[in-house]
């Protein structure tokens, strides 16, 4: 790519520095590099033999460029590029492109930030392979295995998503990039390909995005980013692994010495995996925390002419010594032993052999140069991989020591791989931090090179150290309670450690998922289709932009933890306690829905506004019964809710119980009271003094963010909420989830 490329890669880098949106989240900052490395892929896979432009303003005129030139763009509309407006919308970056005519590619921020990038496919076996058929332009499975009836996507930090047997059709409208993405719906996924001018046909909500290729009107692809085992016009295109592979989580080096690696020497065609004098064998660190060592060794290997794939590999037939072999070869191995490290694209001829494609992450050489792979700009101390040094251990966390520990039991130091292909020592010993109470913050894990150890700091704390002479090796989230009592709210370190002695990833996904959840709710929680027959639904409707079950709060939920959904006992227009005779909605205390809610681990009961909304017949409130066994007048409603809470807990007794209190809603004060004396305040004091009362957990969602001066920002009408208003509702349910089975303040 021609032109202002420094100044490209800086804009990218900095985006805010230029006008343009930042890449991170509430700064979360892996994900803001995620973007960015994804960024500079799609704009140099686009743009090769383009010249860039600089950023465009809203009054920026293109004209007819003599070369092919491109802008980036933040939101807004541009009269200024031919005839017709281009509209970059809120929530994307731009990239518009002159080739003859103007076009833009708008790509999604957003869809960017909630890491919905897929990291894998699950396969039953080598021949039920994606396929994308540039000649007949359909992307489909060749086959199903015996028995299996679907494939999976893996998303993010364990989400599964069914991929449905479907074929799908494309056409290549343009040479250009094209996304590759899985179309959700209730049953499952379809898998599509679109042309980047397509893009805002798709309702990314409900999509995932699973690589992007460049592909000309004729069918011929310039560049794959797909970065799983598929097929193109049904040949094996890249896969970087093989089935039942272990897929190595990093690379362990045993010196700091430049001879100290793996070359894949083309020349000669071997590889050499190579360590000092002084150490045997280096160490692979697995997803699991296990290892599996690798001797000093020499392999060779044949290429076959053209461009072909390569698998490096540890094999396990030949004492896990590092090895190449051609796609073709794969059989011969044992890939239920055998460690995957990456795979190559490498050209061949009778006179030479060039690599094409480097899928290998870790830093490593090629004919004796080394490589660094990660990303587009990679500065020299980018985090490659950690290295654990004669007996294998982890480093560990201990948050009731508040002690970075690495074990003092081993002699020899450990190293850390950096991207030019240099090392970085670490020592056995002890740092220290503090974890403030009754917080929630982020915390970096970080290598001190004047120290040589391992330490842990509060981002708020940063400026205490040169980081100019530290790397950073991964991001905590970590909470304390009131007792200065401190649990890890999400785990960000990408190699294998210790929290308190055990080997773990902690996160809400990993502790939510399979579990079995029921949403006892009112209208806000229903949706035609997903509720039991005969129960009234709210949404979808005319005039209420939650047409999609996607968007509501208790489906993004299930989505985003992967719990999986018991029963939605939801009914449009239902009361806490019996409503008044004429009316035909069950109450939450009818036995009809109570004990339907097939077996749950987890219960949220979210109702009580309709008790209070109905202005002609509300419920009235009663007096609480504090009786143990007791009868409960369930038409009011203290004790139909008491009813409800202990029904509960005897029919699910292992069930962990959530009740919220209502959104508030608009149109009316928080004090003013309706036509029974009972105002929205009290309504939700009525189920906090419950759920203390019961022992059971308590949801403010008063306190989510919709109130009575902002709801027409987040409710359609004054009750039902909008897209926003559902997000804020998952979000804090969320929350108050974490607070339950990682013990944090809410913040």
């Amino acid at each position: 790519m021609a032109g202002n490329y420094t100044q490209l890669l800086d804009i990218i880098n900095n985006p805010t520095q230029h006008g343009l949106p930042a890449w991170d989240n509430n700064a979360k900052q892996i994900e803001g590099e995620t973007i960015q490395q994804y960024l500079l892929y799609l704009v140099n896979s686009l743009t090769v033999g383009y010249q860039f432009m600089g950023v465009a303003s809203t009054n920026t005129s293109g004209g007819t460029p003599d070369q092919n030139v491109f802008y980036l763009a933040g939101a807004g509309t541009y009269n200024g590029f031919g005839s017709d407006p281009i509209t970059i919308n809120d929530g994307y970056l731009g990239i518009i492109i002159w080739n003859g005519t103007w076009n833009a590619l708008p790509i999604n921020i957003a869809a960017l930030l909630v890491n919905r990038i897929a990291k894998s496919f699950v396969y039953y076996k080598n021949d039920y392979l994606l396929n994308i058929d540039l000649v007949n332009k359909t992307v489909k499975f060749d086959a199903l295995p015996s028995g299996a009836t679907s494939a999976f996507i893996i998303v993010g930090d364990a989400e599964y998503i069914i991929v449905k047997q479907a074929t799908t059709e494309f056409t290549l409208s343009a040479f250009g990039l094209y996304y590759l993405y899985a179309e959700k719906d209730i049953n499952g996924a379809v898998i599509k390909l679109i042309n980047y001018t397509q893009s805002s046909t798709v309702d990314w909500n409900n999509a995932v995005i699973l690589g992007s290729m460049v592909i000309d009107t004729n069918g011929n692809v310039y560049n794959d980013g797909i970065l799983f085992v598929h097929k193109i016009n049904g040949e094996i295109a890249l896969p970087l692994g093989v089935k039942n592979a272990h897929i190595a989580n990093s690379l362990v080096y045993l010196d700091d010495n430049d001879n100290c690696t793996i070359e894949i020497n083309l020349t000669q065609k071997k590889v050499f995996a190579t360590n000092p004098d002084s150490a045997n064998v280096g160490y692979v660190v697995l997803s699991d925390g296990t290892y599996k060592t690798i001797p000093r060794a020499t392999t060779s290997f044949t290429t076959i002419n053209g461009i072909q794939l390569y698998i490096l590999f540890l094999d396990s037939g030949n004492s896990f010594a590092a090895t190449l072999c051609h796609y073709n070869d794969v059989n011969n191995y044992n890939w239920e032993q055998s460690v995957v490290l990456g795979s190559l694209m490498i050209y061949s001829d009778d006179s030479t052999s060039v690599v094409r494609y480097d899928g290998i992450s870790f830093a490593h050489q090629i004919n004796a140069n080394w490589v660094n792979n990660i990303s587009l700009n990679t500065p020299d101390l980018i985090f490659k991989g950690i290295a654990y040094m004669g007996v294998p251990y982890l480093v560990n966390i201990d948050l009731e020591q508040k002690k970075c520990i690495v074990p003092t039991g081993v002699s020899t130091p450990g190293y850390i791989a950096i991207g030019n292909g240099k090392y970085l020592r670490f020592d056995p010993g002890e740092t220290t931090f503090t974890i403030p109470v009754s917080t929630n913050m982020i915390y970096w894990l970080f290598l001190n090179t004047e120290t040589h150890l391992l330490s842990i700091v509060s981002y708020t704390n940063r400026t205490q150290y040169d980081w100019r002479k530290c790397i950073v090796l991964g991001l905590l989230s970590i909470g304390a309670n009131s007792s200065g009592d401190a649990y890890i709210i999400d785990d960000q370190i990408p190699f294998a450690h210790k929290i308190n002695g055990n080997i773990i990833n902690k996160s809400i996904v990993s502790l939510l998922r399979g579990k079995r959840i029921a949403i006892f709710g009112d209208s806000i929680s229903t949706y035609a289709g997903y509720i039991p027959s005969g129960n009234a639904a709210f949404f979808p409707q005319t005039g209420y932009d939650v047409n999609n079950v996607n968007y509501t709060w208790w489906k993004k939920l299930i989505d985003n933890t992967g719990m999986v959904l018991a029963r939605n006992e939801s009914w449009s227009g239902s009361r806490i306690a019996t409503p008044p005779a004429g009316r035909t909605e069950k109450a939450f205390t009818n036995p009809d829905r109570y004990n339907n809610l097939n077996n749950p681990d987890i219960i949220i009961v979210f109702g009580g506004i309709n008790d209070e909304f109905a202005q002609s017949d509300p419920t009235e409130i009663g007096e609480y019964n504090l009786s143990t066994n007791g009868t409960m007048d369930v038409t009011k409603f203290k004790q139909a809710y008491q009813f409800l809470v202990r029904t509960l807990q005897t029919t699910y007794p292992e069930a962990k119980l959530f009740i919220c209190s209502p959104t508030f809603k608009g149109g009316s004060g928080i004090f003013e009271d309706n036509s029974a004396g009972i105002n929205q305040y009290e309504l939700h004091d009525i189920v906090r003094q419950i759920a203390d009362y019961y022992g059971c957990n308590f949801i403010d969602l008063a306190k989510c963010g919709i109130n009575v001066y902002n709801y027409q920002t987040f409710l359609d009408d004054t009750v039902h909420p909008n897209r926003k208003g559902m997000e804020l509702i998952y979000e804090y349910v969320l929350k108050s989830i974490m607070n339950v089975y990682i013990p944090i303040p809410v913040q």
